[in-house]
């Protein structure tokens, strides 16, 4: 289904072509504030989204924010359409560098623009289709053999210290270990059971600290590997496989063994490990001493029961976060959690794994990064409008 976030005149021009073409299923988004819209897109509805950069309340800063936003935390295909601005400006350059390929930046006039639509949007599935992605399917690796090392040969020479050059002893100096890198912040997570949202609570918070431009990677720290089911599922134009534990899909780096994480921690700024069911671990000691430490539950009496261990453990650092809680027993909740109140949150409905919810508020109190945006400052443009701007 296509989302579309336009000014009235390039609504109308869209309206106007989907009469042409009635298989296309197009929803008009509200336009009232970017947490709304972050949270429609995340329902796992829409797989396209059409946005003009004046189609924000003609707040362009607005538009680059949402459209770097979603190109990050998003499995969204994005066509943005600027006819205030040419390819050349600035404020294209920007978009470009947020990762939209120029075939997904639409300038020009409406015949140009209605044009451009038409090629970019689906046509009707057919049986031609159907047999090119049957025939695309991407086929097994095969096993690769690797050579066996050979022994270093031993010298059975000795040189004089007095015939070794300067060049030839630096060869064999045994060079200092180089100094690591700052570790990652890690961030645990566990839940009151399965199916009560401990992966989905992950992810969303590895897509909150992409969108603050921090290096992040997720770990699953359990024998379920949810995440990893995915790579029998996702074609390869979203998915990077490195070994059999590490993949990158939709743009998030995922490791599948716990054991990595000591040979990673220097290349992130943020480990986000998911330790499934908290009866589950093996080492609750592994769970509790992150940097930051979050427990995902429900309000039912066996969902809670379930995390009584984590209460016991907690020093008054842990995070909860409630799954599927009724807005109007939140404040019931908080007060049933005593002096951990304050450190109680709900989780905004997120169906999607890959597509971020928009709760900046909470993620934001949960990891103490704050909110940042990279879109350039401009104030609302309104009037005539010259092209390279």
């Amino acid at each position: 289904m296509i989302a579309t976030l336009l000014s009235e005149n390039i609504q109308k021009l869209l309206t106007d072509l989907a009469r042409l073409n009635d298989h296309w299923e197009i929803a008009k988004l509200p336009v009232k504030n970017t947490r709304e819209i972050y949270q429609t897109l995340g329902s796992g509805v829409y797989t396209l989204l059409i946005i003009d950069i004046m189609g924000f309340n003609k707040n362009v800063s607005a538009a680059l924010e949402i459209i770097e936003r979603l190109g990050k935390s998003s499995t969204l295909e994005l066509i943005v359409i600027s006819q205030a601005f040419d390819k050349t400006s600035p404020t294209c350059l920007n978009i470009i560098s947020f990762g939209i390929s120029e075939d997904h930046l639409l300038t020009g006039n409406d015949t140009l623009l209605k044009k451009q639509l038409q090629d970019l949007l689906p046509s009707k599935v057919d049986a031609t289709q159907e047999q090119y992605e049957e025939d695309n399917q991407s086929q097994p690796l095969e096993d690769i053999e690797e050579e066996p090392l050979l022994p270093h040969p031993i010298a059975r020479t000795v040189i004089p210290p007095s015939t070794v050059t300067i060049t030839e002893a630096k060869k064999n100096l045994i060079h200092k270990p180089p100094v690591l890198a700052q570790s990652a912040t890690m961030i645990s997570f566990a839940g009151a059971g399965r199916r009560i949202g401990v992966t989905t609570q992950a992810m969303q918070t590895v897509l909150y600290l992409k969108n603050q431009d921090r290096k992040v990677a997720l770990i699953e720290y359990h024998d379920r590997a949810a995440l990893g089911m995915y790579l029998q599922i996702i074609s390869d134009k979203h998915l990077t496989l490195f070994d059999d534990d590490h993949f990158r899909l939709y743009g998030t780096d995922i490791y599948l063994n716990p054991n990595n994480i000591l040979k990673i921690k220097s290349q992130y700024d943020y480990l986000v490990i998911d330790y499934g069911a908290f009866v589950e671990i093996k080492d609750t000691s592994s769970y509790l001493d992150k940097d930051i430490v979050v427990a995902v539950g429900g309000v039912k009496p066996f969902e809670s029961n379930q995390l009584s261990e984590a209460f016991s453990a907690d020093d008054g650092s842990i995070k909860y976060i409630f799954s599927f809680v009724p807005h109007a027993a939140k404040s019931e909740v908080i007060e049933l959690m005593d002096e951990s109140g304050n450190n109680t949150y709900f989780a905004s409905y997120s169906p999607d794994y890959f597509n971020y919810c928009g709760d900046d508020e909470m993620y934001g109190a949960i990891t103490g990064v704050t909110r940042t945006s990279n879109a350039p400052t401009q104030n609302k443009l309104s009037g005539i409008f010259k092209k390279g701007r």
